[in-house]
């Protein structure tokens, strides 16, 4: 009775912060996601989400995507469906827009879903409404879009939720399943690449006074911990619990694609979600640029804009290199080994199964 009693003041507190407000059927003539508030009052949510982990392209896939003329250039990274949702009012980015939302929401709560469509009144809203083409009947048509591209949408749904379901034997509700409930259209594009690779950039990109043992250390400290879990849990409470050495933004489980792609896949459908190894982004810029394009429903840009947006200097690269001792590396190879074939069996297509040679 008392779990079920928490499960449902926590869909009460979601359903009263969200669903009230989001109507079930958007504005027509709008191909960002909006709708009318009070008769004149234009909400918009974003059109499309980049969703993945850390160091797996998203800055740079985000910078490209901007570069069309189409999408309006908003705060990358609110992480307003993850962490801020939950609580959390840490402003490493975006400080200027988190304390505009803060003030006109009247505090320091970021879990108002009002903070979240305030950040897009404020910056998105305007330019879809000052662009306009004309459609059938002379009806304006608003073409402009804008999306969210905060990682931590993929795989944060709370640091407590084992304590307040301490009988679960797996996470009671996804951002996947939150989100496919609010836009079920919602376009969601998940960026990754090798997870060795990916683990080796985000430890030189957190530790970057580390060295090559403690590396191995902290390797082998997190493999074991993931181990000791799954010991006593399935693989889903495990790669979304955050304990043992894992924090909001997890070094090694983030490399656990399968895990999370499968929950995005289930909830938007396949055809809902483009995933994108940042491999091909490197070695078939072109081909995956336009993938990515068509997905979006964008028009294809001229060869000449195409170039000059494929071949632009990428963003947020880590020049820490790709230290690592052999022996780490196959640690974390034979780790991953299994997650690989899962997600090559997922995705039906062995070019997930790294490391690639």
């Amino acid at each position: 009775m008392e779990k079920k009693s928490n499960y449902d003041a926590l869909i009460n507190m979601i359903s009263k912060q969200i669903f009230e407000k989001v109507p079930l059927h958007f504005l027509g003539n709008f191909k960002n996601p909006c709708w009318l508030r009070n008769t004149t009052e234009l909400n918009c949510l974003p059109y499309f989400y980049v969703i993945g982990t850390s160091k797996c392209g998203t800055t740079d896939i985000w910078a490209k995507i901007l570069s069309h003329p189409d999408v309006i250039n908003v705060p990358k990274e609110p992480h307003w469906w993850g962490p801020r949702r939950l609580g959390y009012t840490g402003t490493p980015i975006h400080r200027k827009e988190v304390l505009a939302m803060r003030k006109l929401t009247g505090g320091e709560d970021d879990s108002s879903f009002e903070w979240y469509l305030n950040l897009y009144k404020s910056i998105g809203v305007p330019e879809i409404i000052s662009n306009t083409v004309t459609a059938a009947k002379g009806i304006p048509y608003y073409h402009k879009v804008f999306g969210d591209a905060s990682i931590s949408t993929s795989y944060t749904i709370g640091l407590d939720w084992t304590k307040i379901f301490p009988n679960a034997p797996e996470p009671v509700y996804t951002n996947a399943q939150l989100l496919r409930a609010v836009q079920p259209n919602a376009k969601i594009i998940l960026m990754l690449r090798d997870p060795t690779v990916r683990a080796i950039s985000y430890y030189w990109y957190t530790h970057q006074r580390g060295n090559l043992e403690d590396f191995h250390h902290l390797a082998v400290k997190q493999i074991g911990c993931l181990r000791d879990c799954l010991q006593k849990h399935p693989i889903r409470y495990c790669a979304y619990a955050a304990a043992c050495p894992y924090s909001v933004f997890p070094g090694l489980k983030g490399g656990l694609y399968s895990v999370f792609a499968r929950d995005w896949i289930e909830a938007f459908s396949r055809d809902g979600v483009l995933v994108i190894r940042l491999e091909d982004l490197e070695t078939s810029p072109r081909f995956t640029y336009r993938k990515i394009i068509k997905f979006l429903d964008l028009e294809q840009l001229s060869e000449k804009k195409e170039n000059e947006t494929i071949y632009a200097p990428k963003k947020n690269v880590n020049r820490m290199g790709k230290r690592i001792l052999p022996e780490t590396k196959k640690l974390l190879d034979d780790f991953y080994a299994p997650y690989n074939k899962d997600m090559a069996l997922l995705m039906e297509d062995d070019k997930f199964l790294y490391p690639v040679t």
